[in-house]
Parts: structure tokens; C-alpha cells; sequence
């Protein structure tokens, strides 16, 4: 998880935030969501060729600087896209609630893959960047080759009153 340290007053650690889940499950809650097939590509390898017991693989996570509709916003990827997932606290963050999210999935994602070198999926970086214009976020893609994956760096500008509204990417 990524944070701007400028702004945690103490830190105390309460353990994982992310949803604890087999890609077995998240992926029957995926049906209920208006999800593209890639979701369930990503279901069925890490299901079928990494591990039946592999949980969902969930990472690439930073906090909204600032808090978003009086929640914390949390960015993070579920592969292949960058989605967001606001809640009023980090005790919100239980089984239950994550098992809710992943029903409505497709409504919370902010960036999918669009071009070229962003091919197998996209992640997020840094903490955003506040400028005049927005929120810049460094993100990075990964592109499928015959040789392998090739990874990219790119940069994208996020609405401020809405963070689920990409204003421009890089090409």
C-alpha cells in the first residue's frame, strides 16, 4: 500500500485490507458484475495453471490523498484493470464487505488497458500527484510478447471532485 506519509499522524498496524479470497470465489462473485471476459482469463489461469487455491490477485494499491465524499478512496488492481473502492473506515474492510464489492466490481473501475503496450493489464504506481488540473497518476502496463511480458511506465490525469474520471492518458 502506498501512502503519503506527509499526511499519517501515527500508524498502527491492523493487518491485511485487501480481499482474502480463492479466485474460485471472487470469481463467482465477478458473474454478478458487469465484467469483460479478461476478469475470468485472469480467473481461470491463476485457478487452472498456478494453483486451485490461489487467492485473488490483488495489489498495486495506494490511498486518495485526500479523503473522497468524506470516505477514504483506495486504489488498487485487480487484474486486468485499476479499480477504486471508497469506505468510511479500515475496519469497514471485512470479508463481508469485500464479498459486496466484487458483486459490483465492474462499476468501481477506473482505468481498463487501452492501448498498445497495455495489452495483458495495467497497475498502479505511486500515490497520486495533485496539480492544478488534477490528480497524476503513475501507472504501469504490462505487454504481452512471444518473448515474454514487457513492462511500460505511463502517466495519466485523474478528476479531483470525481476520481473515477480519467480526464487523459499518455499514448
Amino acid at each position: 500500500l502506498s501512502y503519503k506519509n506527509s499526511l499519517i499522524k501515527s500508524w498502527e498496524k491492523h493487518g491485511i485490507i485487501s480481499a482474502q479470497m480463492k479466485y474460485d470465489e471472487a470469481g463467482n462473485l465477478f458473474r454478478f458484475s458487469k465484467l469483460k471476459e479478461k476478469y475470468y482469463f485472469f480467473e481461470s489461469y491463476y485457478k487452472d495453471v498456478v494453483a486451485e487455491d490461489v487467492l485473488l490477485w490483488e495489489k498495486d494499491t495506494f490511498l486518495l490523498p485526500k479523503k473522497y465524499n468524506n470516505k477514504f478512496a483506495l486504489f488498487h488492481r485487480i487484474l486486468p484493470d485499476i479499480q477504486i473502492v471508497c469506505f468510511d473506515d479500515f475496519k469497514d474492510l471485512t470479508t463481508d464487505f469485500w464479498k459486496d464489492y466484487l458483486r459490483t466490481l465492474g462499476d468501481h473501475v477506473v482505468m481498463e488497458p487501452k492501448f498498445g503496450y497495455e495489452s495483458r493489464n495495467i497497475g498502479a504506481g505511486a500515490p497520486l500527484i495533485e496539480t492544478e488540473r488534477g490528480w497524476l497518476m503513475l501507472y504501469h502496463s504490462v505487454e504481452d510478447s512471444n518473448k515474454g511480458k514487457v513492462y511500460h511506465a505511463s502517466v495519466a490525469l485523474i478528476d479531483k471532485q470525481n476520481p473515477l474520471k480519467v480526464i487523459g492518458r499518455l499514448k
